[in-house]
């Protein structure tokens, strides 16, 4: 965990001195191009850039220890209570249904009131 932190500040300290250094190639570009500058920003922003990919595809940094895999119950046991369960989700089904019907039927009776309502042309 240690390393993948200092991974991350050495990317962080890199990355801050290639911009410097993208800068001051920048700001001396009139004057005289220095190309070290610029090759010398490119290749630290490369190597921070490698750095956070490296810290950031750790798997440490994420797991640090599964935890154990409990083996499923028996099915015959909650046979029962699975039933049960099906009733229930079946009767809100069945509402569901009649509520979106009955909310149809208002929409249409609505629509229809509506049109007789309306000033014919």
């Amino acid at each position: 965990m240690m390393q993948i932190v200092l991974q991350s500040i050495l990317g962080v300290i890199l990355s801050i001195g290639g911009v410097y250094l993208m800068y001051l190639y920048l700001t001396t570009i009139n004057s005289s191009s220095n190309i070290v500058l610029l090759i010398g920003s490119l290749a630290l922003l490369g190597v921070a850039v490698f750095l956070f990919i490296r810290a950031g595809k750790s798997d440490k940094m994420f797991i640090s220890k599964m935890p154990p895999i409990k083996p499923l119950e028996d099915p015959d046991a909650n046979a029962p209570s699975l039933e049960s369960r099906l009733q229930k989700n079946s009767a809100m089904l069945g509402d569901w249904k009649k509520t979106n019907e009955t909310k149809d039927r208002l929409r249409m009776l609505e629509i229809s009131a509506a049109a007789e309502s309306s000033p014919e042309s």
